[in-house]
């Protein structure tokens, strides 16, 4: 089956669930939609219909069909989001880390805010298993390193996007990007060059390549995302990702997990996930609390994660309690 016809199927499979109520039921971020679906594209952009979130990298991997049950759902009027588990085949940590070394030195070569889309048979045994070619989004993104500009970078963008100034007491800042922590997602300009990706691996059939993917003429804020990295006092990395919805979303995310437990921070339901083994970590793991934030016309989606070995679940938590009032 070609990968068109597989987006094709997720999207009729996504469609059939999502039903549009009285409330507003759910929204769908970053519509994919290849030749076939052109002047449906559109069509939606005008109606803001549903779209189809598709993350190729990063903490949860979203699989085409979603065929396997999902192990959390929580959702508010913009956002329906579920949580799947993943599970890979065989997984070998050496493998994992010259794969590793390879998207290193592919984003050695990108550019500022380049974006690149890689490929390599390899990656099949490393990632949730999903029909589809094995890839990887590398990015490339610009990163603040001063705090106070970051600071005015987030309250530009969005005045809901503020730090709690409680962090700073035991956190030391260290950079602030507007990207996830590793990796990226394909939006629906950069179908073309997914085929023309496809289309080279079944002519050329290479262990691994890669295509540099082009920058839009006018960059997107429909799904803006901002990552701000910490340090604590055991020199642990701490990421807090805000990703901001304001159209309705149908998120459905694979990762494959070794724990997950759904937990109250507060009077807010979260969800704690340790994802092991993780191909985008030298420890080979990835610890995160996450929970949405549902406010009058947008939907903001926390992510407080680390990769360190050090890292607890109760050290997440408490961080995250800073952001929930």
């Amino acid at each position: 089956m070609s990968i068109e016809q597989e987006l094709t199927q997720a999207y009729k499979q996504s469609a059939t669930r999502i039903k549009r109520p009285e409330e507003l039921d759910a929204r769908i971020e970053q519509l994919y939609r290849k030749q076939s679906f052109q002047k449906q594209t559109k069509l939606h952009a005008v109606k803001k219909s549903w779209t189809l979130r598709i993350i190729v990298a990063g903490l949860l991997l979203t699989s085409m069909g979603f065929s396997t049950p999902y192990i959390f759902h929580f959702k508010d009027e913009i956002i329906d989001y579920m949580l799947h588990n993943g599970q890979l085949g065989t997984y070998d940590a050496m493998l994992a880390q010259q794969m590793r070394e390879s998207l290193k030195e592919v984003k050695q070569t990108l550019p500022t805010e380049g974006k690149a889309i890689f490929y390599s048979q390899k990656l099949k045994s490393l990632l949730p298993k999903t029909s589809s070619i094995p890839i990887a989004i590398i990015t490339n993104p610009y990163v603040w390193k001063v705090e106070k500009e970051w600071e005015m970078q987030l309250t530009e963008a969005n005045p809901d996007l503020q730090m709690p100034d409680s962090l700073t007491e035991t956190l030391t800042f260290i950079g602030g990007q507007k990207d996830q922590p590793f990796g990226g997602s394909l939006s629906a300009a950069d179908m073309e060059s997914l085929h023309e990706l496809e289309k080279r691996v079944k002519k050329e059939k290479p262990e691994e390549t890669w295509l540099p993917l082009p920058r839009p003429e006018i960059e997107s804020v429909d799904h803006p995302v901002y990552t701000t990295t910490y340090e604590n006092e055991s020199t642990d990395i701490i990421h807090i990702t805000m990703e901001v919805f304001t159209d309705k979303s149908n998120v459905q995310l694979r990762s494959n997990l070794k724990a997950q437990e759904q937990i109250v921070i507060g009077q807010q339901s979260a969800i704690y996930a340790l994802a092991q083994p993780f191909l985008y970590s030298d420890t080979d793991q990835y610890q995160s609390v996450f929970w949405m934030d549902s406010l009058e016309d947008e939907t903001i989606l926390y992510t407080i994660g680390s990769s360190d070995l050090d890292m607890t679940k109760a050290e997440l938590t408490s961080i995250a309690e800073q952001f929930i009032h």
